[in-house]
């Protein structure tokens, strides 16, 4: 608070301002927003595929190793169908995606139940650039996912130098 003394009388300001602090919330959101869809492992999905992305996914449990020559990764996966796991090679990572949906049905003596269930595993996570995308086996077994991603001798993205002119 700000206090301003004249002759014949005092006048006081208030510096804070309510609109100060939603503006800045407004601000925040809209960076959290922009960073949010402006990720690459966000572009594999349609808007609603988000949605439920956000509700009805799970992150299994990961276990990543970064051996001499490739690195490992094993997911718990439980419950689901070997079908049912999607695998991807983005450009900077990999994604892990499993759905799966039960349905249930009784009829008994004038009534019906339907029982339905949708669930799923979502993970994604970055990898070094000298890794061999071409090459990256999947097995899955007793609810263990497990991704060998074989490495290359080399970066597959150099990095290029620039020079300056002026």
């Amino acid at each position: 608070m700000v206090k301003k003394e004249n002759k014949n009388s005092v006048v006081t300001k208030n510096d804070y301002s309510l609109l100060d602090d939603i503006r800045r919330m407004q601000k925040e959101m809209d960076t959290l927003i922009n960073r949010f869809f402006n990720d690459d492992r966000f572009l594999f999905f349609t808007p609603q595929e988000l949605t439920q992305l956000n509700t009805s996914f799970r992150t299994p449990l990961t276990e990543i190793k970064d051996e001499k020559d490739k690195i490992v990764a094993r997911l718990e996966i439980p419950g689901v169908n070997k079908d049912d796991i999607k695998v991807n090679a983005l450009d900077r990572g990999i994604e892990i995606k499993a759905e799966t949906e039960n349905k249930k049905e009784e009829k008994q003596k004038g009534e019906y139940k339907f029982e339905s269930r949708y669930s799923g595993f979502y993970k994604y996570f970055e990898l070094p650039n000298n890794v061999d995308k071409d090459k990256i086996s999947a097995n899955y077994k007793d609810g263990i996912l497990t991704l060998e991603i074989p490495k290359t001798k080399q970066l597959t993205k150099p990095v290029k130098q620039i020079p300056v002119k002026s």
